[in-house]
């Protein structure tokens, strides 16, 4: 392989590379990294390169610039309008690769772009790309520099090239160094890079319900929740339908959580018990739950009597548990649950009443609805039949909502998501004057084979209502969307068994490596230091002075049999070079007689190899020092390994041909004599 078409292909290789992860995050537009793929593919395909004078690399980078801006400008934040412009000169300096000099100026952007696309994954096959990433750097590196020594015309001979083995033994130890490295340097905080997103909405729990700014839905299959049994016994459905708060109608359209009239229930790490209850909690279940991408509110189950949380605790007058400062980093909390358990929510006010402007067109459909019921309760049950009888339930809906999406959704669509039901429920029961708020959370997860573990995903988000029944029932909670609509919890089969143990190492991924912070490292250093002074106080005095003489023992024990060891390998390395080197005169023509000593097999390997001889000569004396010399001052096995390995290649340097050739001489001279 020669130097100019050896640089084009490392090139073409290295932008290829770089370009992996682009296609599976949306940190740029498929256009740009599919036109760099483009010219990765041309680069190992064309023999010419693409050489652009100053003038018309200037007018490319205008073009480029124009292009970038039209792709989205900076309006979707920094990081990707730089992407695009990183992914255009990295494809034009790769295009015009030709000599050593345009080589090296390549490698620049397309390092950026390497940098870039790992920047942008978050999952956890990153780590594989990163190891083989080693690998190739280490092995066009090495390329990269065979290429260099060898001028521009100099052909690189493939005996020469780096060994692939090499590469990987590289890799695993830059691994392994990475590990105490990534564990104790200090922690930085992550820069707040808007990376943009696509034009559909993704499930997922959020704090405002825009129901006239929501078209086609897509489901993300991302784990939001981890949700685990600590005392015996499986998870039960009911469990799983995790209620955050409530959300008050602010205009048409729009929900927000009820933030008013807030009060603190407990401080960090404190147990707080709902609604002041008193008495042992051993009749509970207590679970935990880990919330990889912490909100303002806590998802608790129903049935809730006691929360123990890491951090400050309030409720909101919807009932809702609240964080009042939003977390960066994943939170664990505990929670207590009592079978037939129910809270007593604050009643309801003027903000359960709030209808829009359509009032009377939605309380005629509602009165029609509920025509003959006794109560609010049997209300809200026709209204639940008459919603799932009616309307149907979508997430990919081409068209969006007016102003007026419950209307809508009433009237004309009659399709849409769990929040569309939910709301035009609140909104009909309110138009009768019956209080009801619609209540977001999640439902469903899917279980482990355990039964014992639950994850929560995106796509288990979910939206039902609550409705006022009175003094004495309080709240009561109905889910207006079919049943078949609703996310349940599902028992893993061979595959989705598969995909949990999958979900496990991504949720570990997420959890211990992309969000392992300061404070993770705080509490490492402190569980250990419990550790060590727990096992301090165990420990008598008696006992430990035992333990650290014991401890001597096995290390002199360990020190002397390591030392007879080495000696034992010295000397049979050193008998097994003393027979190779017998082998190899009688080869020759030597006769060899048991008596010799390793000085006259040496000195007639020196008659033969005169340039043999100072090797010769030393190896005879580290053979008679393993195998008569005492046991202090030997060279061991490495050493008479090596001088074999020199002395074997300084034979074979000899114009006579080596050993072979001169058994073959000799065998030659005698052979005439023989005959005569």
């Amino acid at each position: 392989m020669r130097s100019p078409a050896g640089f084009r292909t490392l090139a073409g290789l290295a932008l290829l590379w770089a370009l992996v992860p682009l296609p599976f995050s949306r940190i740029v537009a498929p256009p740009f990294w599919v036109a760099a793929l483009a010219a990765g593919a041309v680069t190992l395909l064309r023999r010419r390169p693409l050489v652009l004078s100053v003038r018309a690399q200037n007018l490319a980078g205008l073009i480029f610039l124009a292009v970038v801006l039209a792709a989205g400008g900076w309006r979707i934040g920094p990081l990707r309008p730089l992407g695009h412009l990183l992914l255009l000169l990295a494809s034009l300096r790769v295009l015009g690769v030709h000599d050593r000099k345009s080589h090296v100026a390549a490698l620049g952007p397309v390092g950026l772009v390497w940098v870039l696309a790992v920047a942008s994954s978050t999952h956890v096959t990153l780590m594989l790309y990163l190891v083989l990433s080693v690998v190739a750097l280490w092995w066009g590196g090495m390329r990269t520099l065979l290429l260099l020594l060898a001028g521009e015309e100099r052909e690189v001979a493939v005996a020469h090239l780096p060994r692939p083995r090499n590469a990987v033994t590289a890799a695993l130890v830059v691994v392994l160094l990475a590990v105490p490295v990534f564990l104790f340097l200090p922690r930085l905080r992550s820069p707040m890079l808007s990376v943009g997103g696509g034009r559909s909405a993704v499930t997922g729990f959020s704090t405002a319900v825009e129901l006239s700014g929501v078209g086609e839905i897509q489901r993300s299959s991302s784990v939001v929740l981890v949700v685990g049994m600590v005392g015996e016994g499986e998870l039960r459905a009911s469990w799983l339908r995790l209620r955050a708060t409530a959300f008050d109608l602010l205009r048409t359209g729009t929900w927000v959580p009820r933030r008013t009239g807030a009060r603190q229930l407990g401080k960090a790490g404190e147990l707080v018990r709902l609604d002041g209850g008193a008495g042992s909690l051993r009749d509970a279940t207590e679970l935990r739950l880990e919330s990889l991408q912490p909100e303002e509110y806590l998802f608790v189950p129903p049935g809730t009597v006691a929360v123990r949380c890491p951090a400050p605790l309030w409720e909101d007058r919807a009932g809702g548990l609240v964080l009042r400062r939003r977390r960066r980093r994943p939170i664990t909390y505990t929670v207590w649950v009592r079978e037939g358990f129910r809270r007593k929510l604050a009643p309801p006010d003027e903000a359960d009443l709030r209808v829009p402007r359509s009032r009377e067109r939605l309380r005629d459909l509602a009165l029609t609805v509920t025509s003959g019921a006794k109560d609010a309760g049997e209300a809200a049950r026709r209204i639940v039949d008459y919603l799932r009888a009616t309307c149907r339930y979508s997430l990919e809906s081409p068209w969006r909502f007016s102003k007026d999406p419950v209307s809508d959704f009433l009237f004309l669509r009659r399709e849409g998501h769990c929040e569309l039901f939910a709301g035009s429920m609140t909104v009909l029961l309110r138009s009768m004057g019956i209080p009801a708020r619609m209540v977001g959370g999640y439902s469903g997860g899917d279980l482990g084979p355990r039964g014992r573990l639950a994850h929560v995903r995106q796509s288990n988000a979910h939206t039902w209502v609550e409705v006022w029944l009175g003094d004495e029932e309080g709240w009561r909670a109905f889910d207006p969307t079919p049943a078949e609509s609703v996310p349940g919890l599902s028992r893993a089969g061979m595959v989705a068994r598969l995909r949990w143990t999958a979900d496990r190492v991504q949720v570990f991924w997420d959890r211990y490596v992309l969000t392992f912070g300061l404070q993770d490292q705080l509490d490492m250093v402190t569980a250990a230091t419990s550790t060590v002074l727990g096992m301090a106080r165990r420990v008598r005095p008696g006992v430990a002075a035992l333990w650290s003489a014991a401890l001597t023992v096995v290390g002199v024990g360990l020190w002397w049999l390591g030392r007879r060891r080495r000696r034992r390998g010295g000397r049979r390395e050193a008998a097994r070079v003393v027979a190779r080197i017998e082998r190899v005169l009688r080869r020759a023509g030597v006769q060899v007689t048991p008596s010799d000593t390793p000085r006259d097999l040496a000195a007639a390997v020196a008659s033969l190899w005169p340039g043999a001889a100072p090797l010769a000569g030393e190896l005879a004396g580290v053979l008679e020092a393993e195998l008569y010399g005492p046991a202090p001052g030997t060279e061991g096995g490495r050493t008479v390994r090596w001088l074999w390995r020199e002395l074997r290649r300084e034979v074979g340097r000899t114009p006579a041909g080596g050993i072979r050739g001169e058994a073959r001489r000799r065998e030659r001279r005698n052979m005439p004599a023989r005959r005569a």
